[in-house]
């Protein structure tokens, strides 16, 4: 397991767990008894995080396959795909929904792109690289992965874990 979320809900009988794994899966349980409910397939390679939406009517998922699946948790087509976004090479290594607009972050092997859902578009990518000491004959950027992300309380910023031990900070306004 990769990756855990838990979706909103007032009602504990209805509130599930999702799982990401190595299996190119979703899963989904009850949290009362841990019952196995769905697993939700569209992946062709390791899934390396899922996420929940903050009205819990929505899942994303992403991994290896450089696809980010949003995953229907309400209504009759429940635990199905409702929209696929192709990051083309990009691995995708974490996902965070704003806390106060339908958009959806994700740091990749190349930086970070986010994604406003109701207009199914990439809405801004970020670049996580840092020039190379201008000492240095060569003129290669090292790009760090971004491994890790999430929004500030109010959506303003997004905040970057990198694989070379640093956090970058960006604003985002719409």
């Amino acid at each position: 397991v990769t990756s855990v979320a838990i979706t909103p809900s007032e009602a504990a009988e209805e509130t599930l767990v999702l799982s990401a794994g190595w299996d190119n899966k979703v899963k989904a349980f009850k949290l009362l008894d841990g019952s196995h409910v769905a697993d939700m397939e569209a992946h062709t390679g390791p899934v390396n995080s899922v996420v929940v939406s903050p009205d819990g009517t929505v899942a994303a998922s992403a991994g290896k396959d450089g696809k980010v699946c949003l995953w229907k948790l309400t209504g009759e087509d429940k635990f199905t795909v409702s929209h696929t976004f192709d990051c083309g090479d990009h691995t995708i290594n974490a996902l965070a929904f704003c806390p106060t607009r339908f958009w959806l972050a994700a740091a990749t092997n190349k930086g970070v792109i986010v994604f406003d859902l109701p207009a199914e578009a990439a809405v801004a990518e970020f670049d996580v690289a840092e020039p190379v000491d201008a000492e240095v004959e060569e003129v290669k950027r090292f790009t760090p992965a971004a491994a890790s992300i999430a929004w500030s309380q109010d959506g303003a910023k997004l905040f970057v874990g990198c694989a070379d031990n640093t956090i970058r900070t960006f604003r985002c306004s719409q």
